[in-house]
């Protein structure tokens, strides 16, 4: 979840970052609730072309959401958590290919499931 953290503290630092990120991942690809939501959040500002800076994602955020992401100290880790821009695409790339393999181990445990608990493989295997 740090290179989720890292995604989100370039796009602070860079808001156009934004255009490769939505190209690629979906709030669901953060593992991290509150990261998800942060995500969810800077998304819709740049659609709507608002200027992501912590004090604009705050008040987007709202009191409730913003408490519930840790306030003031998430906001802080956030912004300090970029090692530089330059390589945010190898961020952006990291956090789709742990999400698309953690679907994966989902998908096969859902599986796992279903094998044990029907009684003809066959069934299962024609899903």
């Amino acid at each position: 979840m740090e290179t989720e953290l890292t995604i989100l503290s370039d796009i602070l630092l860079d808001n156009e970052i934004m255009a490769d990120c939505i190209g690629v991942l979906k709030d669901t690809d953060f593992q991290g609730r509150t990261n998800c939501i942060v995500y969810q959040a800077m998304s819709e500002m740049y659609r709507n072309r608002i200027p992501i800076d912590p004090v604009t994602l705050a008040n987007f955020l709202g009191d409730k959401s913003y408490a519930a992401i840790g306030g003031m100290k998430y906001m802080m880790k956030m912004q300090s958590a970029s090692p530089g821009k330059a390589g945010y695409k190898q961020h952006i790339n990291i956090v789709k290919t742990e999400s698309d393999r953690l679907k994966l181990i989902r998908a096969c445990q859902q599986a796992i499931q279903e094998a044990e608990e029907e009684g003809n493989p066959a069934d299962i295997i024609s899903k």
